[in-house]
Parts: structure tokens; C-alpha cells; sequence
């Protein structure tokens, strides 16, 4: 986890992550139900309890950590 943090810090965060393939999807299960979490990915998986926007921007704004899980070419 995030022990660097203070509590009242960590039950605020919202992460947001940008690329959900085998990396990001990952992660994003792997971090739980512990922080509010949004997604932004071309292709969707067929997973109902990710919260996708429509637009990086969105996903940005709505963050205050950004998890950037896409492949260098892409």
C-alpha cells in the first residue's frame, strides 16, 4: 500500500489509471475497494465494477493520482 501516507490523506485519494490491459487491470484489482478509482481505455473490458470515463481528460480531473499503465509506442 501507500504507508507513506498520512490516513486522512489515503481515504480521500482517488486514483485514476490510463491503460487497462494485463498491467492496469492488474492493479486496478489488485488495489481493491480501498480508493474511489476511475479508468480511460480505447478498448473496454467487459468488467461492470470498473468506473471508465469517456475522455482522458476526465479521468485526469477526477484523480489525484494518476496511474499511466500504456505500452511506450502506443
Amino acid at each position: 500500500g501507500l504507508q507513506f501516507l498520512e490516513k486522512e490523506i489515503m481515504d480521500k485519494l482517488t486514483i485514476g489509471f490510463i491503460g487497462l490491459g494485463n498491467m492496469g487491470y492488474s492493479i486496478y484489482k489488485g488495489i481493491g475497494d480501498e480508493f474511489d478509482k476511475f479508468a480511460y481505455d480505447i478498448i473496454k473490458k467487459q468488467d461492470s465494477t470498473i468506473q471508465y470515463t469517456e475522455t482522458i481528460e476526465e479521468c485526469v480531473s477526477k484523480s489525484d493520482v494518476i496511474i499511466l499503465a500504456v505500452k511506450p509506442n502506443q
